[in-house]
């Protein structure tokens, strides 16, 4: 429910990005783009999805991509791949030439990219977040996790995440810089999930010590994303 839920908000939040130019890396002529109809009539627009989950295809086979294409009575290629990271990215945009060559051919282009560094950061490449397939039972998971181990998460990750998020941000900018050496007269529509990991937390059922620990987490993620500096006070 969580996959399906996460990835039709992203469908929604690209598609918004492209049809309000909410935010669009443009140099063609150097003015705004904009769609008309009478432009879609004379040029059909191809739309080229790059990036990771939120724009790879769905069950029913289409992306926030085909549905832009769609839209316009144009053409679109999915490149997007499951779980990659911004430097994957770049890996791609460099050696794909799959890839390179349905960006040359690309009128616009979503880029989502970002998240999974994040994740893999927070959750998956941090050494004291128990792993679950280590268990068989959630009772015994929980037993097995170690007093303190919430404390040394957060330290973890407020070692760690500043990089990460510079790095990434470095990652997309070299992205962009690829893009534009291939086509550069494409609209290139950047998204990334500003908080991968949002929840509402009162509906988690968390004990109160619990679902103060998980706040001060989500917290500290906000404020470290958007360029601040945070000190928990679990440390």
């Amino acid at each position: 429910m969580f996959q399906k839920s996460f990835k039709f908000y992203c469908l929604i939040y690209i598609i918004k990005k492209l049809l309000f130019v909410h935010f669009v890396l443009k140099q063609k002529n150097g003015h705004p783009f904009s769609f008309s109809a009478a432009a879609a009539e004379a040029s059909p627009i191809h739309v080229v999805a790059l990036g990771d989950d939120c724009l790879v295809a769905g069950t029913d086979g289409s992306s926030a991509a085909d549905l832009a294409a769609a839209y316009f009575d144009g053409t679109a290629s999915n490149q997007a791949q499951l779980h990659q990271t911004s430097a994957q990215l770049v890996e791609q945009l460099k050696s794909d030439s799959t890839v390179r060559q349905e960006v040359r051919n690309a009128d616009v282009i979503f880029v989502s990219s970002g998240v999974n560094d994040l994740l893999n950061t927070v959750f998956f490449d941090n050494p004291y977040v128990p792993n679950a397939s280590s268990y068989t039972t959630l009772s015994g998971m929980l037993s097995g996790i170690p007093s303190g181990t919430p404390t040394m998460i957060i330290q973890q990750v407020i070692s760690t995440l500043p990089d990460q998020v510079a790095q990434t941000n470095a990652n997309l900018q070299t992205a962009v810089q690829l893009i534009h050496q291939q086509n550069p007269t494409a609209d290139i529509v950047v998204q990334n999930v500003l908080n991968p990991m949002a929840v509402n937390i009162n509906a988690m059922g968390l004990s109160p010590k619990r679902a103060e620990a998980a706040t001060e987490l989500f917290y500290y993620l906000d404020v470290c994303l958007n360029g601040g500096s945070y000190t928990s006070a679990f440390v």
